[in-house]
């Protein structure tokens, strides 16, 4: 039974890409800033998983609240991205979405050598870090970004 519930809150992601893809479409102007709430509460989703090492139920909620996370921040960097240059959209959605699945490989490795030398706790650490390693990249590279948002802003 529990196996089974936690596959099902694979739903909730797929349900938070329509629903948030909607709202970066009526909000873009709040882009930078929803990138950043998403990657703060991915990071805040892995002590919810540490916490739920034993319990199903936590392990249900961080696993939706992470999934919901990581396509707020994909679904607001995909809106981004696809106005780099209408004309190149192909071959720049192709590198990034490329960028999005070395990542993904990236952070199962290092969790899974973490958790063989540390458990659990090590893996939870490894998204906790990489979450900060995103904010962190997301803070020093938003310019650009922030610029185009307060184009937005003065538009809306």
């Amino acid at each position: 039974m529990g196996i089974g519930v936690f596959a099902l809150s694979g739903v909730a992601g797929a349900l938070m890409t329509s629903s948030g893809g909607r709202f970066i479409d009526r909000f873009r102007h709040r882009r930078w800033q929803s990138t950043g709430v998403g990657l703060v509460v991915l990071g805040l989703s892995f002590g919810v998983l540490a916490v739920g090492r034993t319990q199903i139920v936590w392990l249900v909620v961080g696993a939706v609240i992470m999934d919901a996370a990581i396509q707020a921040v994909h679904v607001t960097n995909q809106s981004v991205v696809y106005e780099v240059n209408p004309a190149a959209r192909a071959r720049i959605a192709s590198g990034y979405m490329t960028s999005f699945a070395l990542g993904g490989a990236a952070g199962a490795a290092l969790s899974a050598q973490a958790y063989d030398h540390w458990g659990w706790y090590g893996a939870c650490w490894v998204g906790v870090g990489s979450s900060a390693a995103a904010l962190l990249a997301w803070l020093l590279g938003g310019g650009p970004e922030r610029a185009a948002q307060r184009g937005l802003q003065a538009a809306a």
